[in-house]
């Protein structure tokens, strides 16, 4: 738990205990006199006389742009917060975490290249003299002081306190980070290797432009790694050899052109794959040899080898019209009987999939996050390369670094950039990759969260999820048209069925008018109530309803059935028929998006929502089937 205070430029103190949770930091702001707490609250003039709201605790939440702060209100009238300290409270704690990058960090320049990356947990930063100590990318210290002005924040490791809040709502203040926006104490010391070696365009970036666009990193890790781009096959088959000998598991990636993969790219259209990268640690002989005779450097042993497939600025390794025979020979029986480590391992298995390739994924780092740290705090970004700066201490090259604007938004893509741009930012994935699995191995995060069994099955769903995303459904198109009749007719049909008992006409889908209806004017029992207690009129509710009927065996209440056949119809024409045109290719294929890992435990899925096509309606379960 963190513990310190505040200290405004004129002596007011506001004492802070709370949590950090990387994205947000969670904070209960108290004050030990009343002097210091009107600084907080200066109350409500109410008829020329000042109230206050007897709090003891406020509850604050510092996220990346703004602060929360309670929303106290004193007969009805909002509290006088000062906004002012919030603010500096709050840009303090934010700013202090948003200057923690490598080059601030102490002896960062004195680092023994040798020291294995994720072997260091606590990281102790200065910015012009103020002072912050991480661990696990949260605050363990922080200290700033400015004149007479002090914030001190430090985690004295106590029994957890709740973070409990006075209102459901909370007042939001904007941050003020320029203060911390400072880059002149910053170096590009140990980055000069990039300078001379990548030529820009118009169109792209190079590496040079890249680092000194982004000065508040250090790439300098690089120039320590053999990262090698192999466009020969005789060599491949070298590199292969090793790999298929090697005694663990191989890290793999995959780039392409785009996000589009499906068994459509197969026939080329959507995106397509324009490279494989592959990583592994040499084996503790394998190092000793590379030592005495001098071996590093070369490209057998290398930390990273990034294959070109489909490039335009770079030699592939083969012919385009080979490179179904290289996949089937050289590359598929490492995918499929190595022990393979992705990150987000399901998008590259669809890209396999492309050349008949089951990738044996045994871990995925994505996974190892999201059931890890992921899971205390379900905020935290799931990312490779925010993670390899949060755990490993590298800065990566972002797609986004390569061109002005959003990248895929134009028309450059992957097979577009030069050669060292494509080795730069390829190969760190695999092998920060390899990096985090061996950091989770190394601190056991699989027994640590008690996560082991679930692992294993998500890892092996992953996969689930990658043939679904591929091979998609198919609509009969044919059928869409009549399919839409009939949908339209049951909806007027069943709609005017109710409008017949009510004795006018409503609108279905109010809430407000159907309660009017069937409890006040038709009397119907309140079987069900809503989370505020009013009485419900959900789909469970109305088939409670189904259950009552008389002697003769007939419904009591058939207008709960016409009610739940009309809202089928609505939802179908509304949710799917309307949209096939966009969720659907001309020749009736669709492919959803499935999000894997919900804070339910449940499944997202857009584009196309199965359980809706499959199950809701008899008239849509003969339109849509499975693709295989």
């Amino acid at each position: 738990m963190l513990k310190g205070y505040y200290l405004s430029p004129d002596g007011h103190k506001v004492n802070l205990i709370g949590y950090d949770f990387d994205n947000y930091i969670t904070l209960i702001a108290s004050c030990s006199s009343i002097k210091d707490k009107r600084f907080l609250d200066r109350g409500v003039v109410i008829e020329g006389g000042t109230e206050y709201y007897p709090w003891e605790e406020l509850y604050v939440q510092v996220n990346t742009g703004d602060i929360k702060v309670d929303d106290l209100r004193v007969e009805g009238e909002k509290t006088n917060f000062n906004a002012e300290a919030f603010t500096r409270i709050g840009s303090i704690i934010r700013g202090m975490k948003s200057i923690c990058i490598p080059q601030r960090e102490k002896d960062f320049y004195n680092i023994n290249n040798m020291e294995s990356f994720g072997s260091k947990s606590v990281y102790t930063y200065n910015y012009f003299g103020q002072e912050i100590t991480l661990v696990e990318n949260q605050i363990d210290k922080l200290s700033y002081s400015n004149g007479d002005e002090m914030l001190i924040l430090e985690d004295v490791y106590s029994e957890p306190v709740p973070m409990s809040k006075n209102t459901s709502t909370q007042r939001k203040y904007g941050l003020d980070l320029t203060e911390f926006s400072r880059t002149d104490d910053l170096s590009v010391d140990g980055m000069d290797f990039f300078l001379s070696k990548d030529i820009g365009s118009d169109d792209v970036y190079s590496l040079a432009e890249i680092v000194e666009r982004n000065p508040d990193k250090s790439y300098a890790w690089l120039k320590d790694r053999f990262y090698h781009i192999v466009n020969d096959l005789e060599l491949w088959k070298k590199i292969s050899k090793r790999i298929w000998k090697h005694p663990d598991v191989v890290a793999f990636d995959t780039e392409t052109t785009g996000l589009n993969i499906t068994f459509k790219s197969i026939t080329g259209q959507g995106d397509q794959l324009v490279g494989l990268v592959f990583s592994i640690e040499s084996t503790a002989s394998e190092k000793e040899k590379i030592k005495l005779k001098n071996l590093f450097g070369d490209p057998l042993y290398g930390d990273s080898w990034y294959i070109p497939i489909k490039h335009k600025n770079i030699k592939n390794i083969v012919p385009q019209q080979e490179v179904n025979k290289f996949i089937e020979v050289y590359v598929k029986p490492l995918l499929e009987k190595k022990e393979i480590v992705c990150h987000n391992g399901s998008f590259d298995a669809k890209v396999m999939f492309i050349y008949g390739v089951k990738i044996n994924l045994v871990h995925d780092t994505l996974i190892q996050l999201r059931l890890s740290y992921g899971a205390e705090n379900t905020l935290m970004k799931l990312g490779l390369k925010p993670n390899a700066k949060r755990f490993l201490g590298r800065d990566s090259f972002e797609l986004s670094d390569f061109v002005e604007g959003k990248w895929g938004s134009g028309d450059v893509t992957f097979a577009d950039l030069p050669y060292e741009s494509v080795k730069y930012y390829a190969c760190p994935d695999t092998d920060s990759t390899l990096a985090l699995h061996k950091l989770a191995v190394k601190e056991n995060w699989f027994d640590k969260w008690g996560m082991r069994r679930v692992y294993e099955l998500e890892v092996a769903f992953t996969l689930v999820i990658a043939y679904q995303e591929f091979f998609g459904h198919h609509v009969a198109v044919s059928k869409i048209a009549k399919l839409r009749k009939q949908l339209q007719e049951d909806a007027t049909k069943y709609s005017n069925k109710i409008f017949e008992i009510a004795g006018y006409s409503l609108n279905l889908r109010s809430p407000a008018q159907l309660k009017k209806l069937f409890f006040e004017e038709l009397g119907m029992p309140i079987l069900e109530y809503t989370n505020s207690g009013a009485p419900s009129t959900s789909k469970d509710a109305m088939k409670k309803y189904l259950s009552y009927k008389d002697e003769q065996g007939n419904l009591m209440y058939p207008i709960a059935d016409y009610l739940l056949k009309y809202r089928d119809a609505a939802k179908l024409l509304s949710d799917f028929i309307k949209n096939i045109d966009t969720i659907s290719t001309p020749d009736g294929f669709m492919f959803s998006g499935v999000k894997q890992f919900l804070e339910t435990g449940r499944l997202s899925v857009s584009n196309l929502t199965t359980s809706l096509t499959m199950t809701r309606s008899r008239n849509i379960s003969p339109l849509v089937r499975g693709t295989t």
